[in-house]
């Protein structure tokens, strides 16, 4: 069954007056001398959903990454065996010496062997005969 895809984190709009982020300087009005971006929860909200959805979604690529190679190593074993039957089979369809020219010999013992039992007929005949 195929995972269903995160809702996109944009799908639902910020109200207009809670859509804003402000750049700080350090020492400017966080105590703590750090620089950084200062945004409204919403927005903040916002980029939390938007992590979250990102790494949900390169964890399922990495799981079908996964599984397409599962599934080539799969397909190359098949394609592997295949190619070993053709190769049998080759070889098994290649026919002897006596199968190439068994309808010559065929011909040549049966023309012989009704020779031999016309000869043999009339020879017989004129036996009966005297």
């Amino acid at each position: 069954m195929a995972a269903q895809l995160p809702e996109r984190p944009d799908a639902e709009p910020i109200p207009v007056g809670k859509d804003w982020s402000v750049s700080i300087e350090a020492g400017e009005t966080v105590p703590e001398n750090r620089a950084g971006v200062l945004m409204s929860t919403h927005k903040a909200f916002r980029a939390a959903k938007y992590k979250v959805a990102y790494d949900e979604l390169r964890s399922l690529y990495v799981v079908d990454l996964r599984t397409w190679g599962r599934e080539r190593d799969i397909y190359d074993r098949h394609l592997e065996a295949a190619d070993g039957e053709i190769v049998y089979w080759k070889e098994k369809a290649i026919r002897s010496w006596f199968e190439r020219h068994a309808g010559q010999i065929g011909l040549g013992g049966g023309i012989i062997i009704g020779a031999i039992v016309t000869v043999a007929i009339v020879y017989a005949v004129d036996q009966v005969k005297e």
